[in-house]
């Protein structure tokens, strides 16, 4: 088959057995683009899968699954002063590493590295991501993502990006 000009031909548009469509863009412009499709789903490291079979009664099935992982982006990590800035896909074992390489001249910093190593199995850390954790507690109100607690004890705030006029 030939490949089509725009995204489809960079973002690693994997056709499913099922008929769906796996995509996996590099960069946030090539994000946007997918963004417009119909009937997909946005992941990153889908440990979701495993909490959500306990909350959601209805399976819902998606068209087109949308792996942002790879963009480049939302895997940034970096300290500003006091500030620490994480992208939505970074993994918890990340975040954890990040703060674990902060001289602890804080107490905070302390604190928040040993609630971090509380927070599911490493494997699960290193697989799933600060943002999919939040997202997780907002789709289902009654679970209690370890994550939200924890940067709420820390007055965390958080940027949504939504330069995006798609969704």
């Amino acid at each position: 088959p030939s490949r089509q000009t725009g995204c489809e031909a960079t973002c690693g548009k994997v056709p499913l057995r099922n008929g769906n469509f796996w995509h996996r863009p590099k960069s946030l412009k090539e994000l946007e683009a997918l963004l417009t499709l119909p009937n997909s789903k946005i992941l990153s490291g889908n440990t979701s899968k495993h909490v959500e079979k306990y909350y959601q009664r209805i399976k819902a099935e998606y068209k087109n699954i949308i792996d942002i992982s790879s963009v480049e982006e939302l895997n940034m990590m970096s300290t500003e002063g006091n500030n620490l800035k994480i992208g939505s896909s970074v993994s918890i074992q990340s975040f954890l590493n990040l703060v674990a390489s902060i001289p602890a001249n804080s107490v905070n910093i302390g604190k928040i590295k040993s609630a971090l190593t509380k927070v599911g199995s490493v494997s699960m850390r290193e697989q799933g991501t600060v943002a999919g954790s939040l997202f997780l507690q907002k789709r289902n109100p009654s679970f209690c993502s370890d994550i939200s607690v924890i940067l709420a004890c820390f007055n965390a705030s958080l940027t949504i990006n939504e330069s995006c006029d798609c969704r």
